[in-house]
């Protein structure tokens, strides 16, 4: 911004905040006066004068209880994308909605998500909170994942007609490859399992909690095949894949307790630290301090240049 570009920023500031009653007219024309001597005329103030007109632009620019409650509705979307897995799943097995339908709705609300965390983190989300929406995600993809796991065992037995246990047995354990062609798990769940628990690892240093792995799609599918195949019961097959329903429910409950703590486990690994802000583009830089405190004036200032023309918005 040029010097007259951030005096009329500061000028729709106070005129914004003398319409709502945020500020007196005596106190806004104190402010406006120090800006009006510094960035018009070009005078030199005394540091504390300057340090008014700072203290104004930065507690201008804050964040207010509109923003707060915006990243309140942005959590609650991410709960209410999350829950939206479960009703479609619901709506599938009910057979209101076909098997195509399930995986192109399930698709969608795992584009959404992704899209958000995307953005969370993007804006410098704190790592502990990031690493409980990535144990969020990673819940609601294993849900999917469980129904691709049945589904893949209804088509093979139901859909060839097997009866006899002796050809039950020789069902083949499915793969990754196989639930996303006959489960009709849509690839979204996979990625998105993948990714959550690669970020859970690096960025909450949860590579420290033992169980995290028996979560991730390919160990799963592995377990799956060393306890169901050459079962030839039937019966028993989806038993033990109703049970796994439960396993996983009880199983992120445990890990999102874990997680309560984890801004303390961030604390003691430098390398979560480090490999969050290189995410959120808080990494090292080569600036001095003069130029990092002018990047951070700056900042401020497009910041309260943004709320003016949002507060003037609002009242054409």
């Amino acid at each position: 911004m040029t010097n007259s570009e951030i005096y009329n920023t500061i000028a729709e500031s106070l005129q914004c905040d003398i319409d709502t009653n945020a500020i007196s007219y005596e106190y806004a024309s104190i402010i406006n006066d120090i800006a009006y001597d510094k960035f018009i005329t070009e005078s030199e103030l005394p540091e504390n004068v300057e340090s008014i007109l700072d203290k104004y632009i930065s507690e201008a620019a804050k964040d207010d209880e509109e923003n707060t409650e915006e990243v309140t509705e942005s959590v609650d979307e991410l709960d209410s994308m999350l829950e939206m897995v479960g009703t479609i799943e619901a709506t599938c097995e009910s057979g209101d909605i076909t098997n195509v339908e399930y995986g192109a709705l399930i698709e969608s609300v795992f584009e959404k998500i992704d899209a958000y965390t995307e953005s969370f983190a993007g804006a410098g989300g704190a790592r502990g909170k990031y690493a409980k929406t990535q144990a969020k995600i990673l819940g609601g993809t294993l849900q999917p994942i469980v129904k691709a796991i049945n589904d893949y065992y209804k088509r093979e037995i139901f859909g060839n007609h097997l009866k006899d246990e002796a050809d039950i047995a020789k069902i083949k354990a499915p793969t990754v490859a196989d639930l996303i062609s006959k489960g009709r798990l849509p690839e979204s769940v996979v990625s998105k399992n993948r990714k959550a628990i690669t970020d859970l690892k690096k960025f909450s240093a949860a590579i420290n909690y033992k169980y995290l792995n028996d979560y991730a799609v390919d160990k799963m599918v592995r377990i799956v095949a060393e306890d169901i195949e050459g079962c030839g019961n039937k019966d028993k097959i989806f038993k033990y894949i109703n049970g796994l329903k439960d396993d996983v429910k009880r199983g992120m409950t445990d890990l999102m307790s874990d997680l309560n703590n984890v801004e303390d486990d961030i604390e003691g690994s430098t390398y979560a630290k480090t490999a969050f802000k290189n995410k959120t583009g808080q990494g090292y830089s080569p600036k001095t301090d003069e130029q990092r405190a002018q990047d951070a004036h700056d900042e401020r200032l497009a910041m309260l240049k943004k709320r003016n023309a949002e507060k003037m918005a609002k009242r054409k």
